[in-house]
């Protein structure tokens, strides 16, 4: 049986899930804030960026009521920035586990 290109689709949206998460298993803090040269966003700022894009898809896609990014559940509030600490770098990969 030929795969579909929507097979084929989850199967590359699933291989890369599971690729990023397990970048973030021993990711430390250190690394998680890293800003490339001329980059805008830090590693855990570009995570939580995506999970958070993630959380409104999937509510726009299966929700009655769907919710927008200022609405969606963030990880110790919405912000414009990230916390600096172990516990907010584990409750965003979580967080991404979760999308």
């Amino acid at each position: 049986m030929s795969r579909t290109r929507k097979d084929l689709t989850m199967e590359l949206l699933e291989s890369a899930y599971r690729l990023m998460v397990r970048h973030l298993e021993n990711i430390t803090l250190e690394e998680a804030l890293f800003i490339p040269q001329n980059g805008y966003r830090s590693i855990l700022g570009t995570l939580k960026h995506a999970a958070g894009w993630s959380h409104v898809y999937r509510s726009y896609a299966f929700d009655e009521d769907p919710k927008h990014w200022v609405e969606i559940a963030w990880p110790h509030g919405l912000r414009d920035t990230v916390i600096k600490s172990d516990e907010y770098l584990c409750d965003v990969i979580e967080w991404f586990k979760e999308s």
